[in-house]
């Protein structure tokens, strides 16, 4: 078995992608949706595309494990760029009929390789986890794979998620109740709302709420510094989602005063057309207690009931700690689905745990791949 490695920073990136790009997320599309129900792991087409456009808010490494020809699992690891540069977010994949040998082992030793040649020196990894009812704990026997390859690399929680499900379409009659009582409770504001690219008067405002994400949602013990956002980062972040083939609809809440106080955004994939996404949800500290974020969703919701009427569920993802978002979700009909653990750690512990003797190798050039037998 091989591990090859290509990255959007460098050269041999096309060739890698020509070679095994295709089976390379077919094998990460199984994996990381095994065990999970459908349409929860990204498309392959969407991962593909979003490999084979530049884009200068991160670097993306991507590594095969090959034998033989066939591709037995996968990994990418995010490098952000305009922030957190200490950071990378790992994933390691295997289907389940290629477990149990070492793949995904070789794959976890050779991601902590490569951040670690790349100078990071925080790793990110997700692992999800069933609940076995709504709201039921998980078993703490029944270790996902995810949870034992952190383990092995000495990530530890540090915040965690909780997925939310709301089934579609939402009685009209329960959000003109909501709406209501959201409106009840801010006079003067009022809700904005668009689909797809942002217009270009509106992007250094919706560039302050983002970067205001990632300083007042909650963040629990993870390592991460202000995400630093502008017009053209939006603009970037928007284009690569129109080139993944995916739509979304954005709601903002406007104060009296005309600043934006607020915002949500709904996405949908041409992939997996059913299940729409929520993407950020955030009112800015200083607008809260006036049920803005009730009133930003029952917007997005009656959007997407108008743009989208195929739809059949939405997904969220929350802290566990953050009660009032939690509150707005479940008045709306969410329920609760999955756990979401974010987990952390150092390259150094890592490479420790791994026995790993060397934090240094530069990505292999993608060779071709063996004639077809028979």
């Amino acid at each position: 078995m091989e591990i090859l490695v290509a990255a959007t920073d460098r050269p041999g990136l096309p060739a890698w992608l020509e070679c095994w790009g295709t089976a390379w997320a077919a094998a990460v599309h199984e994996g990381e949706q095994a065990g999970r129900p459908p349409g929860l792991a990204r498309p392959p087409q969407e991962v593909l595309a979003g490999l084979a456009r530049a884009s200068a808010d991160r670097t993306t490494v991507v590594l095969a494990a090959v034998s033989d020809g066939s591709v037995l699992g996968g990994a990418s690891l995010v490098l952000p760029e305009h922030d957190n540069t200490h950071l990378a977010h790992v994933l390691v994949a295997v289907p389940p009929q290629h477990r149990g040998r070492g793949t995904g082992t070789a794959l976890l030793r050779e991601s902590v390789a490569q951040v670690g040649a790349r100078g990071r020196t925080v790793l990110h990894a997700e692992v999800f986890r069933p609940l076995p009812g709504a709201g039921a704990a998980p078993d703490a026997d029944a270790a996902p794979p995810g949870a034992r390859f952190a383990d092995r690399a000495g990530l530890v929680p540090a915040l965690v998620d909780v997925r939310r499900d709301l089934a579609l379409p939402v009685p009209a009659p329960l959000l003109a109740e909501l709406g209501a009582r959201s409106r009840a409770a801010a006079p003067g504001y009022q809700v904005r709302t668009w689909a797809g690219p942002t217009p270009e008067r509106d992007l250094p405002a919706l560039a302050r709420l983002m970067a205001r994400m990632s300083t007042d949602a909650p963040n629990g013990d993870l390592a991460l510094e202000p995400e630093v956002w502008d017009a053209a980062r939006v603009a970037d972040h928007e284009g690569r989602a129109g080139a993944q083939e995916r739509e979304w609809l954005t709601a903002v809440a406007v104060a009296p005063d005309g600043a934006w106080a607020g915002y949500t955004q709904l996405a949908r994939s041409r992939w997996v057309p059913q299940r729409l996404f929520q993407w950020d949800t955030l009112v800015l500290s200083e607008h809260r207690g006036r049920r803005l974020g009730l009133a930003l969703k029952v917007a997005a919701a009656q959007e997407a009931a108008r743009r989208w009427p195929d739809a059949r569920s939405v997904s969220t993802w929350n802290a566990a700690s953050n009660g009032p978002m939690i509150a707005v979700n479940e008045a709306l009909g969410f329920v609760p689905a999955e756990l979401l653990e974010e987990r952390e750690g150092s390259v150094a512990a890592a490479a420790a745990s791994l026995s790993l003797d060397r934090l240094s190798r530069t990505a292999s050039a993608a060779p071709p791949p063996p004639a077809p037998r028979g």
